[in-house]
């Protein structure tokens, strides 16, 4: 991968780090951490991997970031009340994704992401009223897209590399956690 893109996540990445831990196999694996990694550590990877993602879009010559025509809050970008993770226009069709590394969900929550979802696509099919929507789930530590029960399917690593034809390959991406770098920073923030 190129050392721009290492250079990228790990910036992001060292500004988001705590200590509580918690196990989350995919995690784990991710970053080679043999203990329990922490539910923070989720969530900020999920953070993490949003900006990144986000950051490799924007620079895309395909794909057309659209984050930006939403309204701007909290560090977020959000259409109506709902936060929203990926955003993009390709060939007439607006994709949107909501980014989730742990899907080890009750179905509480399983049913909070189902109707969130049903309610963005509401929002973007006003918003967007000449395109067709396309919304779901990208988890990009899975390699292919995944059936999760309620959710349906999750996409993998290489949906996103594909559609948007990173610069990068799913491989490259599954490697980045264990680069040294990454590796680095974990260690100073004892996670190894």
């Amino acid at each position: 991968m190129d050392e721009k893109y290492v250079d990228l996540y790990f910036s992001i990445l060292s500004t988001s780090l705590d200590n509580e831990k918690r196990n989350s196999s995919l995690i784990n694996s991710f970053y080679d951490i043999s203990s329990n990694s922490s539910q923070s550590l989720s969530i900020k990877t999920g953070n993490v991997i949003e900006k990144f993602f986000n950051q490799v879009i924007e620079e895309s010559t395909i794909v057309t970031q659209l984050l930006k025509e939403l309204n701007f809050k909290k560090n977020n970008y959000y259409i109506g009340e709902h936060q929203v993770d990926l955003l993009f226009l390709l060939d007439n069709v607006v994709y949107h994704r909501e980014i989730k590394t742990n899907l080890d969900l009750d179905n509480g929550k399983k049913r909070d992401i189902i109707n969130r979802e049903k309610e963005i696509v509401i929002l973007l099919s006003n918003k967007y009223p000449n395109y067709t929507i396309n919304s779901g789930i990208l988890n990009p530590l899975l390699v292919s897209d995944h059936k999760e029960g309620k959710l349906g399917t999750i996409n993998g690593i290489n949906w996103i590399c594909d559609i948007i034809q990173a610069p990068f390959t799913s491989e490259e991406f599954l490697l980045l956690g264990r680069h040294s770098k990454i590796q680095t920073i974990l260690k100073e923030k004892g996670y190894k």
